[in-house]
């Protein structure tokens, strides 16, 4: 039997593409469903490796499957060994969190690993980086996170947004894929070399560039 990456689904079914969902990601994924209900029994789980090393965590959205409380250092010194070379886990100046690299073809996955990067980036058609929602803040682990070789992954005139931080997104490799159409527009409102804007950039009309002042604006 073939033996395929694992991924532990926190909280809720899928609700949209069931097609998509049991024909491509089921023939790639074994998944399993996390039968805690609580942070103490789901520490429990992970230190006995209940559901073994499992590649990806699997949660559709903020209302559900988060029972575990806070991802803090406590909950991911305990993920597999795999989240170490992989994005995750991703530090900030303040303290430990797991990150998210998603897609939302069936509702949201949470967290990944390499091999779950590989099958989800080439399926997409857009990405779109935010702090508080797909991707934490600058550190060593994120920084040219979205590089050549992920960008090259994606759907031939893919989108691609950031109000992430600057640094996130490789701005030559953008530059790149822009110039040769594999990507056919971006929006930045963060910059490489903040406060310096990229001048190719700011020449291309199919890139929109912002200052990421949002909160000072009157209306």
């Amino acid at each position: 039997m073939e033996n395929k990456p694992i991924v532990l689904h926190l909280g809720d079914a899928i609700k949209y593409n069931h097609a998509f969902y049991n024909d491509e990601f089921l023939a790639r994924f074994n998944v399993i469903q996390a039968t805690e209900t609580d942070r103490e029994g789901f520490i429990e789980a992970l230190k006995s490796k209940k559901y073994g090393d499992f590649s990806a965590l699997l949660r559709l959205h903020f209302q559900t499957g988060g029972f575990m409380g806070q991802w803090d250092s406590e909950l991911i010194s305990l993920l597999p060994k795999v989240y170490e070379s992989s994005l995750l886990p991703v530090r900030d100046s303040t303290r430990p969190t797991l990150t998210s690299l998603a897609s939302t073809k069936f509702g949201m996955p949470t967290a990944q690993g390499p091999q779950m990067r590989q099958f989800l980036i080439p399926r997409w058609s857009a990405i779109a980086l935010h702090p508080t929602h797909l991707l934490t803040s600058l550190n060593k682990h994120t920084q040219d996170l979205i590089d050549a070789k992920a960008l090259s992954l994606m759907k031939s005139g893919s989108r691609i947004v950031n109000t992430a931080r600057g640094r996130i997104l490789n701005e030559d490799a953008l530059i790149h894929v822009l110039e040769i159409g594999h990507i056919s527009a971006a929006a930045l409102d963060v910059h490489y070399n903040k406060p310096q804007v990229s001048p190719k950039l700011a020449s291309m009309d199919n890139v929109t560039l912002t200052t990421h002042i949002g909160e000072s604006i009157l209306n």
